[in-house]
């Protein structure tokens, strides 16, 4: 993952302090693991943004995954906030 992702990540969440020493130009990277992702679906939740990550990830993603895998794929953490970044990149240019 790189910075820019990370930092749209962070900044989305409000994060700032890490749990390891990781030192990025904004702070320091958490060892971003599931737990972390299921902060941001609450946090998306509670924005109301959880129906148009879910829409961008379906239609971003699904045509090169297996239906019925599509589940198991996007709750590896990895998968889960590469997606993240990518929306969370292109609803910032939306949004503004």
């Amino acid at each position: 993952m790189t910075d820019k992702q990370l930092k749209l990540i962070y900044d989305y969440m409000g994060w700032e302090e890490s749990v390891n020493d990781h030192p990025y130009p904004w702070g320091n990277a958490k060892e971003l693991d599931s737990n972390h992702a299921w902060e941001c679906v609450q946090e998306m939740e509670r924005r109301g943004e959880i129906i148009s990550f879910s829409d961008f990830v379906w239609y971003e993603y699904l045509t090169n995954i297996t239906t019925s895998l599509f589940p198991f794929w996007l709750m590896n953490p990895t998968n889960f906030f590469n997606c993240f970044a990518k929306w969370l990149n292109e609803h910032k240019r939306h949004v503004k």
